[in-house]
């Protein structure tokens, strides 16, 4: 970031190229889909599209550190 004046994601960063592309049938029908999306499921947008997501999500796979509940618990789901 220093020697470039940018961030590592800045190419595929989603909120830029949604604000900075030119709107055509097919970025219409693709900001309908996600808008419908994120009605119906939380974080649509972050599970099934964002490139970050995605890429945070395989390396949480292979972490070090993971969630682990204890003899009491229930999994309740909270």
């Amino acid at each position: 970031m220093l020697a470039t004046g940018t961030t590592a994601f800045a190419r595929i960063d989603s909120f830029k190229a949604l604000l900075n592309i030119d709107f055509t049938w097919l970025t219409g029908i693709s900001l309908g889909i996600v808008l419908t999306g994120s009605i119906y499921i939380s974080g649509f947008w972050c599970r099934y599209f964002c490139p970050q997501g995605a890429f945070l999500g395989l390396v949480s796979k292979i972490s070090y550190f993971k969630l682990r509940f204890g003899t009491s618990c229930k999994y309740c789901g909270i």
